[in-house]
């Protein structure tokens, strides 16, 4: 069984965006996944592959079905 998820940061932490297993999710409930993860490219987030801790920054990278991901969004001031 291998579970990946995709985390949103916030101010208030971190929130779940999707999870799955991938011996078991269907190819339907993964283009709606991909679908979430480019809609939050889209909206300037930095995705990080944080699988077994590795803690590395991909920007513009593509959906990794295989990966844990934080999304880190863009970062504002005022």
């Amino acid at each position: 069984m291998a579970r990946h998820f995709i985390r949103r940061l916030s101010s208030e932490g971190d929130s779940p965006v999707a999870e799955w297993d991938t011996t078991t999710v269907t190819r339907d409930r993964l283009e709606e996944i991909e679908i979430e993860y480019n809609r939050l490219m889209a909206a300037g987030a930095t995705p990080a592959d944080i699988t077994d801790k590795r803690n590395e920054l991909k920007p513009g990278a593509k959906f990794d079905p295989n990966a844990d991901t934080l999304m880190i969004p863009r970062m504002t001031g005022g």
